[in-house]
C-alpha cells in the first residue's frame, strides 16, 4: 500500500522526499500495542505521541506538524529546519550518509540537511507511519567517550562541505543566519559562550571575527597587539600569557572548533541561531545518570 500511494503522489520526480511520521507508544498513559492504521492510532489519544516529545529532543521531528497530520488526507510540504531528520521514502539518487560520521549521532540529520540543500521538497504522506520502539543502548556507545566531542565537530567540517557542494545552487538559507560576536571567559569554549546568549556556534562563519578589527573591538581593554602569525581550531582568541590577540592564519585547513578551549585564552566566537542538536553533553550526562536505560532512576 505503501508503494502504491508514493508512485501515486510521485508526480515530481527526484524532487520530492516522502515523510513517515514517526510516533512511539506512551505505555503509562494505555499505548500498550502499536496500531496498523491511522485511525486505529488516532483512537489512542494519549497513549501515543511523536517520538522522543522531549524539549530538546522534539525538534528532530517537530517540522513534520503533527497537529496536521492528524487530519490530513492529502500529502503536505513541510518547512525543513535544522535539525529535522524525519524517517522517509525517496529514490536512489537522494544524497546519501556521509561517511565521516562515525560511531553515534548526526549522521541522518547530516543527511536529511544536504537533502534540503538539493533543493528537494520534505512531503508528508497522510495515512503510512512509523513507529520507534524503545531499546537498549548498545556497549559500545557507552565506551565511546569522545563523541559527543567528535560528533560536533564532524557535523561543522560536514556543513562546510556541503556549503562546497552547492555553492552554485541559489542563495544558501545559513547565509541569512546574524552572526553576532561574542567573546569567552577565559578558558571557556564557544559552544558555551554562545549558549549564554541563547545563541549557537556557527563555525561555518568563523571569517567574520576572524580579523583585527573584530578582535581589537571585542578585546579593547585586554589586547595591545594583533598578529597573524599562528593557526589553530581555537583561534581567533585573546591570550593572556602574551597579551595578544591571535587571528588563525589558516582557517581552511584548521577550521573553527566550537568546543575547543584553552586555558588561557580568551576566544572570539561567531554566534548565530541555535542548531539545537538534541545531542548534547547535558542530555547524554542525562541520559546516563538518570535514564531507565542507563541502570538509573528515571
Amino acid at each position: 500500500q505503501l508503494v502504491e500511494h508514493v508512485t501515486a503522489v510521485n508526480g515530481t520526480g527526484d524532487n520530492e522526499v516522502y515523510v513517515l511520521p514517526a510516533f512511539q507508544l506512551q505505555r503509562a498513559k494505555g499505548g500498550l500495542t502499536v496500531p496498523k492504521t491511522k485511525s486505529e492510532l488516532l483512537e489512542m489519544g494519549e497513549g501515543v505521541s511523536q517520538v522522543h516529545p522531549e524539549k530538546g529532543r522534539d525538534i528532530a521531528h517537530s517540522p513534520t506538524d503533527y497537529v496536521q497530520w492528524r487530519t490530513a488526507s492529502q500529502p503536505y510540504t513541510v518547512q525543513y529546519r535544522m535539525p529535522y531528520e524525519p524517517y522517509f521514502v525517496a529514490n536512489k539518487r537522494v544524497p546519501r550518509y556521509d561517511v565521516n560520521f562515525l560511531g553515534y549521532g548526526n549522521d541522518k540529520t547530516g543527511q536529511c540537511y544536504e537533502v534540503w540543500r538539493a533543493g528537494i521538497v520534505f512531503k508528508v504522506l497522510p495515512f503510512a507511519f512509523v513507529f520507534h520502539m524503545d531499546h537498549p543502548r548498545g556497549d559500545w556507545l557507552k565506551s565511546d567517550v569522545e563523541y559527543t566531542i567528535r560528533g560536533p565537530e564532524t557535523l561543522d567540517t560536514f556543513f562546510n562541505d556541503v556549503d562546497k557542494r552547492y555553492n552554485s545552487v541559489e542563495k544558501k538559507k545559513e547565509d541569512e543566519v546574524a552572526i553576532t560576536a561574542v567573546s569567552t571567559a577565559r578558558g571557556e569554549n564557544c559552544t558555551a559562550a554562545c549558549g549564554r546568549e541563547g545563541l549557537g556556534c556557527w563555525g561555518s562563519k568563523a571569517a567574520l571575527v576572524n580579523t583585527c578589527p573584530a578582535m581589537l573591538k571585542a578585546f579593547s581593554k585586554e589586547c595591545e597587539e594583533c598578529s597573524d602569525l599562528f593557526f589553530g581550531r581555537d583561534l581567533p582568541a585573546y591570550n593572556g600569557a602574551f597579551k595578544k590577540c591571535f587571528l588563525n592564519q589558516k582557517p581552511e585547513e584548521y577550521r573553527l572548533a566550537c568546543a575547543k578551549s584553552e586555558p588561557a585564552s580568551m576566544r572570539l566566537c561567531p554566534c548565530g541561531e541555535a542548531l539545537s542538536q538534541w545531542l548534547t553533553e547535558a542530555w547524554v550526562h542525562q541520559l546516563k545518570t538518570h535514564h531507565k536505560l542507563y541502570g538509573g532512576t528515571p
